[in-house]
């Protein structure tokens, strides 16, 4: 009995002299490697869809017809011109929150301070039609929140006119000075946008 109680002490007196030694102690120990994950972006992307159409509407005409070439094209007073463009947005990210806009263009000389330009550009007028995801407007808030991708649609619809001897009486005064003038249809955008998807109401 005293044996082992002495022998039990001196492993013990032992035990304590390798701990205060600051050695090398072995431990158990184990480690595992996480699986491996592939961790995947969204996405938001605008593109056209296909190339922007032109037609064009005189006074006389019950309807209007295409035009192949603009850059061919002569107008003169009375006449419709409308542009129809397409776009698509491609939308995925689970808490993707994004916004839609269609910024209005402008007319504008093609040579400023050309004077058959400059009043060319003042003879037409403009209007625009625009719609985003089937609602018409400028603008709209689109909540996707899918890991799945999806896809919206936004179109525009621009009208420009050149109105015949208006207002009444004042043609060919106001409209001879415009006679070979080249204007440009420009600044018209498409764009989208993310949105803090947590303050988004």
């Amino acid at each position: 009995m005293k044996k082992i109680t002495k022998a039990t002490l001196a492993a013990g007196a032992g035990l304590a002299l390798l701990l205060g030694t600051g050695g090398t102690l072995a431990y158990w120990n184990s480690s595992a490697s996480l699986g491996g994950a592939t961790i995947t972006a969204g996405n938001l992307a605008l593109t056209q869809v296909g190339t922007g159409t032109w037609q064009i509407q005189h006074t006389s005409a019950a309807a209007p017809e295409p035009v192949a070439d603009i850059s061919a094209l002569r107008l003169v007073p009375g006449d419709k011109l409308i542009y129809t463009g397409d776009y698509q947005i491609t939308a995925q990210g689970r808490n993707l929150v994004f916004k839609a806009d269609i910024a209005p263009g402008a007319i504008t000389a093609a040579t400023t301070g050309n004077a058959a330009d400059e009043k060319l550009k003042t003879r037409l007028t403009q209007s625009a039609d625009y719609t985003i995801n089937g609602v018409k407007g400028q603008t709209a808030t689109i909540k996707h929140k899918s890991d799945n991708s999806g896809t919206y649609n936004a179109k525009i619809a621009v009208t420009l006119t050149w109105p015949f001897d208006q207002p009444a009486g004042t043609s060919p005064a106001e409209d001879n000075p415009a006679k070979l003038g080249k204007v440009s249809l420009s600044a018209f955008a498409v764009t989208a946008t993310q949105l803090d998807g947590t303050t988004t109401p």
